[in-house]
């Protein structure tokens, strides 16, 4: 009894240290052939770290993190009266989000797309697109003028 116990320690700490380093550790006896996919030994987790690196009136430029095990990713967003989120694939982990109205609020999240499986849904991440019309939002900068009073 106490083996069996040890066997499957064993085989959960094989298959942790498998998903540890993205390879399959199996015993001599098993082929490669019976090796699941690592989407399915691990799980296929959602990606983080997302980022809206630039905003403008009618579009957003953002990213995210690579997930390993990630063919594609699979990107929704909507804005604050949406009926519907609007939905996107890449294969990068970023893009930019087109359509977009003037002055209103967003929220996006991402979901890892494994071979058949796919993620939960990362964390939803909200911005807001210019109100103005105006281009690109990179950087806030501020300059001052000099006065237009005309000295005597």
């Amino acid at each position: 009894m106490k083996a069996h116990h040890l066997f499957l320690a064993l085989g959960l700490v094989t298959a942790l240290a498998a998903c540890e380093k993205e390879q399959p550790l199996l015993p001599l006896a098993m082929s490669d052939d019976f090796a699941p996919p690592p989407a399915e030994r691990c799980g296929c987790l959602p990606p983080f770290a997302l980022q809206v690196r630039s905003i403008a009136s009618t579009t957003a430029e953002i990213a995210w993190n690579t997930m390993p095990e990630a063919i594609q990713y699979r990107v929704e967003w909507s804005g604050d009266h949406a009926i519907a989120p609007t939905v996107a694939t890449t294969e990068d982990n970023q893009t930019t989000l087109t359509g977009l109205v003037p002055g209103v609020s967003y929220r996006f999240r991402v979901t890892s797309i494994c071979g058949s499986v796919e993620s939960e849904a990362s964390a939803p991440t909200s911005f807001e697109t210019s109100k103005y019309g105006i281009g690109p939002v990179r950087e806030h900068t501020l300059q001052t003028h000099s006065s237009l009073v005309a000295e005597e």
